[in-house]
């Protein structure tokens, strides 16, 4: 389990430039997404490296106390900092107790970019409804309009005067990395390379038939609804114009419809398995099989599939929303504890049972399905037992009240 020890000691870097415009659009861009703690961190950890730049090792303790929050918070916060491409954390161990982390601040990415990369805008649709986003996007929106003026703007060569004959001219200087507003790109599970392998054995292109910037795109639409690369691979004829021009060749307005689609036609057939193994029982034979499922289904699909293909409700889907993001569950282990919280509380899912659950698995640092299924087997049959010893009690209290409701006062006669 990742373990932040009072011992422990960090340094602070910003990998590109913060300016002031940073602060507005981390409140208004991606505070929704990933809550205020995150950006309070982010703040914090700014304004520390502002600070001391070059001498800055800070202790865990002494931020834990400033932000007011436990080491499980900082981790979760720092967790969805780096998820979004804003934070990139490095440990080196000194000892067995001791280790220093550095942990590097990039900058968020500017109004534009952010409203025009799919992953970004449909993330933050998910968190605030299209109509939010898009009084956002109206707020950013350029406002120049030069139809009535002529322009008259120097060029460079009115104003300086370029000496082509000059030794100085051209010369380069050895540099060190610099820093840039370029902000960190975010993760994610879609290997990139094995899905140019399997467009180039299916459709006999070649490696480059897609440009690196619409594989990224199609990268980051991928993972928002849960498809694989061998998904995308079959299914790309459905939006790709393959006589188009390169580097616009894939169509990004009909990616995320043919996946949608895509995903909503294969419930049929995993509803049955879903059925056929519903079940948490690890030495049952069909456990293997429900691993898989869980594994590679999306929660919200998962969800729908157990309950017979229909939407589930909005407080459900914004349950597995907190799962993923206050608790930082995969969708393998979320459809662990959907599928055993649905089996053992009557087909409901109680938040506050469910959520309790989830703290529990995130202090067991479980990391997988398997591991989350073992530990839910485990409970349940400790539950079963500690029952059975409460029916067990309540049969004998039952048995015992008996024998004194039968028990009755002698008379005096009797006593004499």
């Amino acid at each position: 389990m990742e373990y932040i020890s009072n011992a422990d000691f960090f340094e602070i870097r910003l990998g590109s430039i913060l300016s002031d415009s940073d602060r507005k659009v981390l409140c208004d861009l991606y505070q929704p997404i990933v809550g205020a703690n995150a950006i309070a961190l982010f703040f914090k950890l700014w304004s520390d490296a502002q600070t001391d730049q070059e001498k800055g090792f800070y202790s865990f303790e002494k931020l834990l106390t400033n932000m007011q929050i436990s080491s499980s918070e900082l981790l979760n916060e720092r967790r969805h900092l780096e998820a979004l491409g804003l934070l990139k954390t490095y440990v080196k161990e000194i000892s067995k107790e001791k280790h220093t982390f550095l942990l590097v601040l990039y900058s968020p990415k500017q109004p534009k970019d952010f409203f025009n990369d799919p992953f970004f805008n449909s993330l933050l649709t998910k968190y605030v409804g299209r109509r939010e986003v898009q009084k956002l996007a109206n707020y950013y929106k350029l406002r120049i309009n030069v139809d009535d003026y002529k322009e008259i703007t120097a060029v460079f060569g009115e104003v300086f005067r370029t000496d082509i004959i000059s030794s100085r001219f051209g010369m380069t200087t050895d540099l060190p990395s610099l820093k840039g507003h370029d902000s960190n790109d975010i993760l994610t599970n879609f290997d990139s390379s094995h899905f140019v392998e399997l467009i180039i054995k299916r459709y006999a292109v070649n490696k480059d038939f897609l440009t690196d910037n619409e594989i990224m795109q199609l990268n980051k639409i991928a993972s928002i609804y849960g498809a694989n690369e061998e998904l995308c691979a079959e299914y790309l004829e459905y939006y790709c114009d393959f006589n188009a021009k390169h580097g616009e060749r894939l169509k990004i307005e009909k990616i995320g419809q043919t996946l949608k689609n895509v995903t909503a036609y294969n419930r049929i057939d995993l509803k049955k398995k879903v059925r056929s193994t519903h079940s948490f029982n690890p030495t049952d034979g069909k456990f293997a099989d429900m691993i898989a499922l869980m594994e590679k289904t999306p929660a919200a699909k998962f969800l729908s599939l157990l309950q017979n293909n229909t939407v589930p409700s909005s407080s459900d889907l914004a349950l597995i929303e907190r799962l993923s993001s206050n608790f930082n569950l995969s969708s393998g282990i979320i459809n662990a504890l959907i599928s055993y919280t649905l089996e053992t509380q009557n087909n409901t899912l109680p938040t506050k049972y469910v959520e309790k659950i989830a703290a529990s698995l995130v202090r067991e640092n479980v990391s997988n399905v398997v591991e989350t299924m073992n530990y839910l087997y485990r409970i349940n049959q400790k539950q079963k037992a500690k029952e059975k010893m409460f029916s067990s009690f309540q049969t004998n209290k039952l048995f015992n009240d008996d024998e004194d409701d039968n028990f009755q006062t002698p008379s005096k006669d009797e006593e004499d």
